[in-house]
C-alpha cells in the first residue's frame, strides 16, 4: 500500500520502450516493480534512467507508460557514465537498500547530477538502516535527501491484510472507513525527488497493490529475514576489511624484519672482514700479540652475538610467514562464506 503525501563506474544502456499494445502478463507484482506505479504517469514521451537491479517486468511497465528511450545500467560502478543533466527521469527502487549511509550520499549525488532541470528522481528506501539495526526515521531519510533534492516527498510503503469483495459488475473498490489503521507500519519509503520548483508530479490517491506469494505476512517475514541477512553480510564485510588490515600490517613487519635482517647480515660480514684484518695484523705483528689476542676475543664476541641476534630474528620472520599463511587460508574462507551468503 503507498500512501499519498498530504492524503551504493557503468555505461547506461539503452532499453528499447515495450510495445504499449501487449496486454499485461497475467502474474502479480513484487513490492520493487508495484513502486514502479508511481512514476508511470509521468514518464510519458521522456528519457528514463532505470538503475539496476531492476524488477523483472520493469521494462514493460515504463514502454506501456510511453517513455521515450529507457537507459539501463547494473552493477555497484563508482560512477553513471553519463553527462550532466542527461535524462528526464532517475528511478532507483533496490540500489540503496542495502547501502550504507556514505554509499547512499554517492549515489543520490550521482542520480541528482544526471537529472535535467525540470526532471525528478525516484528513490525507494527501506524504513529500516541497511544493518538491520533499529529505523531509519523518516526525518532522517528526509534529511538524506534534502542533502541533494531540494524538493521531496516522502510515500510510505505498508504491507497490509485484508479481505477483497468483488460485487458482480462494479469497477470501484472501497475501504472500510472503520479500519483506517489496518496498514502496517511502513517498511519501505518511495521518495520523489526534484529540485525546488514546480513538482513534475501529482500524487492525488493512495495506491493498493496486489502482491505476489501469501500476503502481507509474506512480505514481512521476507523483509526480515533480508534484513538478518544484510546484517549478516556487512559483518563478514567487517571481518574481511578487519583481515585485510591485519594482513597489510603482518606483510610490513615481515618487511620490516627482512630489512633488519639484511642490515645485520651486512653488519656482521663487515665484522668478519675487520676480524680478518686484525688476524693478518697478528701474524705481520709478533710484538702486539697478546693485545691483538684480546681484540680478536673480542670481535668474536660481537660477531657471535650478532649472530644470535640474526637466529633471532630469523625465527621471527618464519613464525610472521606462518601467521601470514594462516591469515591468508582464513581470507580464503571468508570469501568462499561471502560468495555463498
Amino acid at each position: 500500500m503507498y500512501s499519498a503525501p498530504g492524503d551504493e563506474t557503468e555505461t547506461p544502456q539503452v532499453t528499447p520502450p515495450a510495445d504499449p499494445q501487449t496486454p499485461p502478463a497475467g502474474t502479480l507484482a513484487d513490492a520493487p516493480l508495484a513502486a514502479y506505479l508511481l512514476a508511470e504517469p509521468f514518464v510519458a514521451g521522456k528519457v528514463v534512467l532505470d538503475v539496476g537491479p531492476r524488477p523483472a517486468r520493469a521494462a514493460e511497465r515504463l514502454g506501456r507508460a510511453g517513455a521515450r528511450e529507457v537507459l539501463t545500467m547494473e552493477g555497484p560502478g563508482p560512477r553513471i557514465e553519463l553527462p550532466d543533466g542527461a535524462v528526464d527521469v532517475v528511478l532507483c527502487v533496490a540500489r540503496l537498500t542495502a547501502a550504507g549511509d556514505l554509499e547512499r550520499h554517492r549515489w543520490l549525488a550521482e542520480l541528482r547530477r544526471v537529472v535535467r532541470s525540470g526532471g525528478f528522481c525516484l528513490v525507494r528506501i527501506p524504513a529500516v538502516s541497511a544493518s538491520g539495526r533499529g529505523s531509519l526515521a523518516r526525518e532522517g531519510l528526509v534529511e538524506l535527501l534534502k542533502a541533494h533534492f531540494p524538493l521531496v516527498d516522502l510515500v510510505p510503503e505498508s504491507p497490509i491484510s485484508a479481505l477483497s469483495f468483488l460485487a458482480p459488475g462494479t469497477d470501484e473498490v472501497a475501504v472500510n472507513e472503520e479500519l483506517a489503521t489496518f496498514a502496517a507500519e511502513p517498511t519501505h519509503y518511495v521518495a520523489l525527488c526534484a529540485e525546488a520548483g514546480a513538482r513534475a508530479w501529482h500524487l492525488p490517491e493512495s495506491l493498493i497493490v496486489p502482491l505476489r506469494g501469501e500476503g502481507a505476512e509474506r512480505v514481512l517475514a521476507g523483509a526480515q529475514d533480508l534484513a538478518a541477512l544484510r546484517e549478516e553480510l556487512e559483518g563478514a564485510e567487517a571481518r574481511y576489511e578487519d583481515a585485510c588490515k591485519e594482513r597489510d600490517a603482518l606483510r610490513d613487519m615481515v618487511m620490516t624484519l627482512q630489512d633488519q635482517s639484511d642490515r645485520n647480515e651486512d653488519a656482521l660480514s663487515t665484522l668478519r672482514r675487520e676480524a680478518e684484518r686484525h688476524l693478518r695484523q697478528l701474524s705481520d705483528d709478533a710484538s702486539a700479540l697478546e693485545l691483538t689476542t684480546l681484540e680478536k676475543d673480542r670481535l668474536e664476541k660481537r660477531a657471535a652475538s650478532a649472530e644470535r641476534a640474526l637466529e633471532s630474528l630469523g625465527a621471527q620472520l618464519q613464525q610472521r610467514t606462518a601467521e601470514l599463511s594462516a591469515l591468508e587460508r582464513e581470507l580464503a574462507r571468508l570469501r568462499v562464506a561471502k560468495a555463498a551468503g
